[in-house]
C-alpha cells in the first residue's frame, strides 16, 4: 500500500491519472500517461480508436443500394449487347453483302473489341474488390512483434482493417486500395479488379467509337436513297405539305414497303447516339481514372488531400502497380490475375 495523506492513497492517486485499455490487436494491456482517443500499440503496432464513430445504415438503404446496383448491371449488359448486335446487323449486311477480305478484317476487330470488353466487364463486376488478407488477432500468443503495424479495427465488420483499405457501406466490407463504389458494376474498384475496369472503360470507349464511325459510314449510304423514298412518296401522301427533313425521314422509315430497311435505318440512328453518348462520357471517366492512377492516387485519396496529386511522384511506376510490370502492349491481352483467382466472386444476387 501506499502512503496516506489526508486518508488518500498517493498511489492510488497516480493510478488514476494514467489511463489502462485493451489492444484489440494483441489483447495485451496498455497504460498511457492520460487519455488519448487514438494510440499505436508498442507490441503488435495496431492502431486502437476509442469510440470511433458508426454510421449506421438501415436494411432498408441497404437493399435500396443493392437493388439500384442490379438494375444498372442489367442496364450496361444489356446496352452493350444491343449495340453489338444492333451494329452487325445494320452496318454488315450493307457494307459486305458478301464475304469479302475486309468482312473477315472488321469481324475479327468486331469480336476483339466485344469480347474485350465483356471480359473486362464481368470481371471488374463480379469479383471482390480487394478483400483484406486473413490475419491472426486477439490474442498475445498469436499475434507476432509488428505483425499488425498500421492496422485499425472496423467497426462495421469487426475484422481489422489494413492501412490501405476502406470500408464501402454498399458492399458492406472492407477493400484494399478502394478507388470508389461505382454503381455502374454494382461493385467497388479496388486492388483485385483496377486493372479490369480501366481496361473495360478503354475497351468500350473503343468499341464506341468504332461503332459511331461504322454507323455513320453506313448512315451516308442510307440516307441517300431514303432521300430519294421521301421526294417520291410523300408529296403524293402529304399533299405537298412541307415537313421537316428528319420529320420526313422517320415518315418515310415508317411508310416504308420495306421493313427491314426501316428496321436498320432506325437502328443506326439508335447506334450514332448511343456511341457517341458513350465516347463522351466514359471516355472522361477514363481520362480522369488514368489521370488518378498516373499520379498515384485514388479517388477517395483526391477528395481527402486538397491538392496532394501535384506533390505525387507521376511516373510509369504507379500504371505497372495497377497493371503489372508486363510490356505495355501486354496490359491490353485478357488474363485473370493471382489476386482475382484467390478472391471469391461477388455475387449480385442480393
Amino acid at each position: 500500500m501506499g502512503s496516506v495523506v489526508d486518508g488518500i492513497e498517493i498511489e492510488s492517486l497516480q493510478m488514476r491519472a494514467s489511463w489502462e485499455t485493451i489492444c484489440w490487436g494483441c489483447g495485451l494491456r496498455v497504460i498511457l500517461p492520460k487519455y488519448a482517443p487514438m494510440f499505436r500499440c508498442g507490441w503488435c503496432g495496431a492502431i486502437t480508436i476509442d469510440n470511433a464513430d458508426i454510421k449506421p445504415v438501415s436494411p432498408w438503404s441497404r437493399r435500396c443500394s443493392k437493388g439500384r446496383d442490379q438494375v444498372f448491371v442489367f442496364l450496361v449488359l444489356s446496352l452493350t449487347f444491343s449495340i453489338i448486335c444492333g451494329g452487325v446487323w445494320s452496318t454488315f449486311p450493307v457494307l459486305f453483302p458478301t464475304a469479302t477480305v475486309g468482312f473477315y478484317i472488321h469481324s475479327a476487330i468486331t469480336t476483339i473489341l466485344s469480347f474485350n470488353t465483356l471480359f473486362n466487364y464481368c470481371m471488374a463486376a463480379f469479383r471482390r474488390a480487394g478483400p483484406p488478407p486473413t490475419v491472426e488477432w486477439g490474442r498475445y500468443d498469436l499475434v507476432p512483434r509488428q505483425a499488425l503495424e498500421g492496422y485499425k479495427f472496423c467497426v462495421y465488420c469487426k475484422l481489422p482493417k489494413p492501412p490501405n483499405a476502406h470500408h464501402c457501406r454498399s458492399c458492406q466490407s472492407c477493400v484494399i486500395e478502394m478507388d470508389h463504389h461505382c454503381p455502374f458494376i454494382g461493385n467497388c474498384v479496388g486492388s483485385n479488379n483496377h486493372r479490369h475496369f480501366l481496361l473495360f472503360l478503354l475497351f468500350a470507349t473503343a468499341s464506341g467509337f468504332y461503332v459511331l464511325t461504322m454507323s455513320t459510314y453506313v448512315g451516308s449510304k442510307v440516307w441517300p436513297n431514303m432521300v430519294r423514298f421521301r421526294r417520291a412518296n410523300t408529296p403524293r401522301l402529304h399533299g405537298g405539305a412541307s415537313y421537316d427533313v428528319l420529320a420526313d425521314l422517320l415518315v418515310t422509315m415508317f411508310l416504308s414497303m420495306e421493313p427491314a430497311a426501316s428496321t436498320r435505318a432506325f437502328s443506326l440512328i439508335f447506334l450514332c447516339i448511343a456511341s457517341f453518348s458513350l465516347v463522351i462520357g466514359v471516355g472522361l471517366l477514363l481520362y480522369h481514372q488514368v489521370k488518378l492512377v498516373y499520379t498515384g492516387e485514388t479517388y477517395i485519396d483526391s477528395l481527402s488531400s486538397s491538392g496532394r496529386g501535384h506533390d505525387q511522384d507521376k511516373s510509369w511506376t504507379n500504371l505497372r502497380k495497377v497493371f503489372g510490370k508486363q510490356h505495355p502492349f501486354l496490359w491490353l491481352l485478357p488474363r485473370i490475375s493471382s489476386k482475382c483467382l484467390q478472391a471469391s466472386v461477388k455475387s449480385h444476387a442480393g
